[in-house]
């Protein structure tokens, strides 16, 4: 078990393979995740009722073994039942045998990013009034300038770093804020912005744009007019890209 931080929020991570286990606390660690580890079923129920985590993280292979499965122990006891779980494969495939409780699986193994975007998801759906931020930028040092600001003010985000990568998040975890660098490898910002704004499960979504490109008066009207919520220019402080964040959290949601 990783040693306990007060500033970490905690997750119970149960995975069957030792090299995939470490690589997944070693990458949740250093995003600030308190991480108590499982091997086995027996451990994880023993551990969720404990120490009641934030949110618990398994592999399916636990998850759905056997016929009285952990998933749904868990949910059956009234000390674990209300801990929201993120479901953990290598394989892209359905689970059937999870049941109702699927509601999430993501594939830990090559897409971590993925995986914290759940999570902070689930941080965000547990409290009302509570919203989750994706932060699209390709300099990590941004993404983890805005995540740590955001966190200071109780608002959960986690990254992507690039386009490609935030329209894979997407695809599962439904943000309510985009803050979006518009100068990104693969899927660049101007194209992001069209993509979301095509899609119907997207469109709602509001978009701060902070950019160090594309900054004449031209470019700010055009990404107002695709739908962007705000059009920032870097460098920009984070306290105020984080206000920005909190009014458009604060305003309605528009279609475009």
């Amino acid at each position: 078990m990783v040693n306990p931080s007060p500033l970490r929020h905690q997750v119970l991570l149960a995975h069957a393979k030792p090299f995939d286990r470490q690589r997944i606390i070693q990458a949740l660690v250093e995003k600030g995740w308190e991480v108590i580890e499982a091997t086995n079923a027996p451990e994880v129920l023993t551990l969720a009722k404990q120490h009641t985590p934030r949110v618990i993280a398994l592999d399916v292979t636990l998850a759905s073994a056997g016929e009285a499965s952990l998933v749904n122990q868990l949910k059956s006891d009234p000390v674990t039942c209300a801990i929201p779980m993120v479901f953990l494969t290598a394989q892209q495939e359905k689970f059937p045998s999870l049941g109702a409780w699927a509601e999430r699986v993501t594939v830990p193994d090559n897409n971590l990013p993925l995986l914290l975007a759940h999570l902070h998801y689930c941080l965000a759906r547990q409290k009302p009034h509570t919203s989750y931020v994706l932060v699209v930028d390709d300099e990590p040092d941004i993404v983890e300038i805005m995540t740590t600001a955001l966190a200071e003010r109780g608002i959960p985000s986690s990254g992507a770093s690039n386009g490609a990568q935030a329209l894979d998040i997407i695809r599962t975890v439904h943000p309510d804020v985009i803050l979006l660098d518009m100068d990104m490898p693969q899927v660049n910002g101007w194209n992001f912005i069209k993509l979301l704004k095509a899609v119907s499960g997207t469109q709602d979504i509001r978009i701060i744009i902070l950019t160090g490109v594309d900054q004449s008066i031209e470019h700010q009207q055009h990404g107002l007019e695709l739908g962007a919520f705000a059009y920032l220019l870097k460098p920009c402080s984070p306290n105020e890209v984080v206000n920005t964040i909190e009014k458009a959290i604060q305003t309605p949601r528009k279609i475009r």
